[in-house]
């Protein structure tokens, strides 16, 4: 780093502190979607096996929030960006004003989880005036890297899981994390709650019958799987097999369509909107098979035990796929609809057809 942008730096955020002998204090930072902080509670739990007497502290995005504050490692979740003043909506101001917020804080460990460098992130990492900053550094700043006391270097291209990247971060502490370690359970008034709905919706069945849930929804629109192929293979299920089956979309979403579905809806095929993400996640996880666009419902859907049959576009399921062998990546091309009705359902039938959560 140039001296005169290294000197600016410090003058804006301050010197860090010296690296303290004792870890009382911890900060994790992941923010974006649900998925990006499901594939970070491994990193979590680690952090806190190996410091069990520390705080652990996680900065998150509104959107992922609740997923960390289920987790058991984790103490305390702030949600981004944090700090009063003036009102202004920058990405470079709220990563400023939430870094002096942070600062005051005194961390004794912040570790930025991402896949790749993000200056924003080191930015606020670095900010944080942590005697020990862990994150990813591209190769062109090993010689000086400045933000980080302790990092890896990530390479353009890489090809390393999305789990895989946190945990080489935890490995620069000398950490080694459970890459298996995904499991996520919803709060027991949510599952309560959901069972009770499920119950309520598929009374008319013996209560054995397994059931598949079908999420139309996707951020992306090239992930986005046709409501019309959702329906087909809807009817297919409904005909060929025994399960009941759950048409599901995100509360927000006004562009996956309801009509198409209402001539199925009925004793063994109901509609869901979640009230929440908790009880979104306690409803999936009384799913067996999850059908799902490449997103954070498919890492959601991995975390609370369901088998998953993700549906991927331009996504790479090296990187991003969800974790487990159990589960089914199908993948033909740029969009979600190049995957045809037919294979869809073949998985979901090998799926139901496995001796898991029958």
């Amino acid at each position: 780093m140039p001296p005169v942008r290294r000197f600016l730096r410090q003058l804006i955020y301050g010197r860090p502190r010296p690296p303290s002998h004792r870890i009382d204090r911890i900060l994790a930072i992941r923010r974006n979607g649900i998925g990006d902080m499901v594939c970070a509670l491994p990193v979590l739990r680690g952090l806190k096996k190996a410091y069990p007497r520390a705080s652990l502290t996680v900065l998150a995005s509104r959107e992922n929030a609740e997923i960390a504050r289920c987790c058991e490692a984790v103490d305390r979740v702030l949600v981004y960006p944090l700090g009063g003043g003036l009102p202004l909506r920058g990405r470079t101001w709220q990563s400023w004003r939430t870094a002096k917020a942070l600062r005051r804080m005194k961390f004794d460990i912040v570790v930025g989880i991402s896949g790749s460098f993000s200056r924003l992130l080191a930015v606020m990492v670095y900010g944080t005036g942590a005697g020990k900053r862990v994150g990813t550094i591209p190769p062109e700043l090993a010689s000086d890297p400045f933000y980080y006391t302790h990092f890896r270097i990530r390479p353009p291209g890489s090809r390393l899981h999305q789990i895989e990247t946190g945990l080489e971060i935890l490995q620069a502490l000398g950490i080694q994390g459970d890459p298996d370690a995904i499991g996520f359970r919803p709060p027991d008034a949510d599952l309560t709650a959901m069972d009770e709905w499920l119950r309520s919706k598929f009374a008319g069945g013996s209560g054995h019958e397994p059931i598949v849930w079908l999420h139309i929804s996707n951020n992306r629109p090239e992930s986005r799987w046709d409501p019309k192929r959702f329906k087909k293979l809807a009817e297919r299920l409904l005909s060929e097999t025994n399960a009941n089956l759950v048409i599901a979309r995100a509360g927000r979403d006004r562009k996956a369509p309801v009509l198409p579905f209402r001539k199925i809806l009925g004793d063994r095929a109901t509609w869901f909107e979640n009230p929440s993400l908790l009880q979104f996640a306690a409803a999936l996880s009384r799913a067996k098979v999850v059908v799902c666009g490449d997103g954070g419902v498919m890492h959601l859907g991995a975390a609370v035990g369901s088998r998953v049959v993700a549906l991927f576009s331009g996504t790479e399921p090296e990187i991003w796929r969800p974790r487990g062998r159990e589960h089914v990546v199908l993948k033909r091309g740029e969009t979600a609809n190049q995957i045809s009705v037919d294979e869809v359902y073949q998985a979901v039938a090998r799926q139901l057809r496995s001796k898991a959560r029958s």
